[in-house]
């Protein structure tokens, strides 16, 4: 009898042991499927969910361990994507404002395919070798992909994601109190106007309070400042109401003429409100149509004597808009210019494309902003105008930033010299900046926003330019072959952690409690836990000869921990589309966690296969050659051809072989 009991408790543990082994092999090759739920699930939903993950995989680069051949779409360790086609579709994203996780652009967005063209600086090139040198993070973030994208397929989950959206109409009257309106409109001047002051605020508010016009081009305008002052007053819903008005007046009959006013609501549309709503192809697409109309209203030049007043910004004002606070006309023309060439610049400098935009002084002859108070009828030595003079520190800003983007679109990577120089441009116009522009110093209400968004773009800007050497690192690392970095080469390197460091330790020291300082921020804050991200899983690969300071590697843990703290303070103010916490703590954990259990694994002195027969319950030496074909690792309704694709019977006739050839050369030994 006891010996019936000892029988069958030992098979009991076998199949345990048996199945924990079948559970964590599964796990590492289809991450983010729960398969706990499957008993309850339709053979059509289990289906659906699987063709998912083997799309996420798709794109995902190959293991370090995996020699198959390079085909066009494939991966390289450097981070670039080499597609046939680059294509997207951001319409359902505009119309439902619920895409989960982020977009094509920062590389997180979920359920889709190559996507739009990205340079080698880009979040998605960061994360794709992070992926190469530490895998496990791969894993992490794939179970993160999947948790969100079940919440997709949820019904009651999209519907608190989503609300019916309202019947529009170009019509102002009754859909909102004019109350309201009024907050928008305090909010995007307090907020935006700093950052892109193009508007003449007295002259608008003149007609924001007579609705003196009704002209589509004024419209357009109208409803792009209501809609980014609707976010800035706290609301992220009645945005899209706004969003909905613009489109309706701004079509293809609309780049018919040039017209400010058009020009003006596009680059609001595609600089700052398109972003906003995870749709930046679209934005890149709109402020492309704005570049053009603007060189053929002849922005970009100077005109001798000035331009006097004219057409619809002016000629239609009523008297009472006629009063002091009113810009000249040229004055404007050179706001609207730089903005659009600053917003430009600032989303640009991420992408990695090539630049149709990048400031050409034998062309262009504009002058900067004004930093006084010029008005149309005569000029005025009184108070600064400090919204000008952010303008203007803007705009030499963007012209280092272009030459800078311009320069990582090229084939031929960035190397060490050039980022240094770079660097010193950028640290000489950090210095010419004001005592009023620095952070810490007293500043007028006013710019305050400004001045936060100059600091990040600045460490920004010194971010990109240097991240491709520290994905080089990863490079050489990953692929085995000898370090050949330079001087100049780990100064890059330097420089890109010193850009981290900053943002990080600016963002966790003050953040504001709005939609607007929140948003630009945590993207900023994301951008840089990338930096340590990357070097915590490099220090696991380095040489020992070579590897970093284990102080160091502390503080890059200590400086996440603070960003993901920092995170979750600013979630109360987040977009509801916004996930970045989850992700770098998922990725964090995929690398710090599994590190440690790496470490735990090594110093137990037995190898990954003895550990998997280990779990298995299985013997070591009464395996052998002739019966390892019995050691099943799947259950009997797992289809490999439906998780790994044609490859699945290639995949399983591999590992069956490594297996034969560890079994040999174990009892070989």
């Amino acid at each position: 009898m006891k010996l019936n009991q000892f029988c069958v408790h030992r098979v009991v543990e076998e199949l345990s042991t048996a199945l924990q082994t079948r559970n964590a092999l599964l796990a590492q090759f289809l991450p983010s499927i729960d398969f706990d739920d499957f008993p309850g699930w339709s053979r059509e939903k289990v289906l659906k969910l699987i063709s998912n993950e083997q799309d996420d995989a798709s794109t995902i680069p190959l293991d370090e361990g995996d020699n198959r051949t390079s085909s066009p779409g494939t991966t390289t360790v450097w981070g670039e994507i080499d597609e046939l086609d680059h294509e997207w579709d951001e319409s359902k994203r505009e119309q439902e404002y619920a895409s989960p996780v982020g977009d094509d652009v920062n590389g997180l967005a979920v359920q889709q395919g190559a996507g739009s063209y990205l340079g080698v600086s880009s979040i998605g090139a960061a994360l794709r070798v992070l992926f190469v040198v530490w895998p496990p993070a791969r894993q992490s973030y794939l179970q993160l992909r999947g948790t969100l994208l079940r919440s997709q397929l949820d019904p009651a989950q999209r519907q608190l994601q989503n609300y019916t959206r309202p019947e529009t109409s170009k019509d102002r009257s009754g859909s909102f109190l004019p109350s309201a309106e009024q907050a928008a409109v305090d909010a995007y001047f307090e907020h935006f106007h700093a950052m892109i002051p193009m508007i003449d605020e007295v002259w608008f508010r003149s007609l924001f309070q007579t609705q003196f016009r009704t002209d589509d081009a004024w419209l357009a305008l109208l409803n792009m400042v209501l809609a980014l002052g609707s976010i800035a007053a706290g609301d992220d819903q009645t945005h899209v109401i706004y969003h909905s008005r613009t489109q309706q007046v701004i079509g293809y009959n609309t780049f018919s003429s040039g017209n400010l006013e058009v020009l003006q609501a596009l680059i609001l549309l595609g600089g700052q409100y398109l972003h906003y709503i995870n749709s930046p192809n679209t934005a890149y697409l709109v402020m492309g149509t704005a570049f053009r109309m603007a060189i053929a209203m002849a922005l970009h030049r100077d005109t001798v004597g000035g331009i006097q007043p004219q057409n619809h910004a002016l000629e239609n004002l009523p008297s009472s808009a006629t009063n002091m606070g009113r810009l000249s006309r040229a004055e404007i023309r050179r706001r609207t210019w730089w903005s659009l060439v600053c917003t430009d610049t600032w989303a640009g400098i991420l992408l990695g494309r090539p630049t149709v935009t990048r400031w050409d002084p034998v062309t262009m002859d504009i002058a900067l902003p004004n930093d006084l108070l010029v008005h149309a009828d005569h000029v005025s030595q009184g108070d600064r105008d400090w919204t000008g003079t952010s303008l203007r520190l803007s705009a030499e800003f963007a012209k280092i930033s272009s030459r800078i983007e311009y320069r990582l679109s090229q084939f031929s990577r960035l190397n060490g010299r050039e980022v240094i120089a770079f660097e010193t441009q950028l640290q000489a116009w950090n210095k010419s900046r004001p005592p009023t522009f620095v952070l810490g110093t007293a500043c007028p209400r006013s710019i305050r926003y400004s001045r936060v968004n100059m600091h990040y773009r600045f460490h920004i800007a010194r971010l990109v330019m240097s991240r491709p050497h520290l994905l080089r690192l990863a490079e050489n690392t990953a692929s085995s072959e000898p370090l050949t970095f330079v001087a100049e080469d780990w100064r890059a390197v330097s420089i890109c952690r010193d850009a981290a460091s900053a943002i990080i330790n600016e963002a966790s020291r003050t953040h504001s409690q709005n939609r607007v300082s929140v948003w630009h921020s945590s993207w900023y804050l994301f951008q840089a836990c990338m930096v340590p991200l990357l070097s915590i899983a490099l220090g696991r690969r380095l040489p020992s000869d070579q590897a970093f300071d284990e102080d160091m590697v502390n503080s890059w843990k200590e400086s996440l921990e603070r960003a993901i703290r920092t995170f979750r303070a600013m979630a109360p103010y987040t977009r509801s589309t916004d996930r970045y916490m989850d992700v770098v703590e998922s990725l964090y954990n995929g690398i710090v966690t599994n590190y440690e259990l790496e470490q735990q694994a090594t110093m137990s002195n037995g190898s990954a296969f003895n550990d998997l027969l280990v779990m298995a319950g299985a013997d070591t030496g009464s395996l052998s050659p002739s019966n390892v074909r019995d050691f099943d690792l799947f259950p009997s309704w797992f289809d490999d051809n439906l998780a790994f694709g044609d490859e699945g019977m290639n995949w399983q006739w591999s590992f069956d072989q490594w297996l034969l050839d560890n079994l040999s050369s174990q009892q070989g030994g």
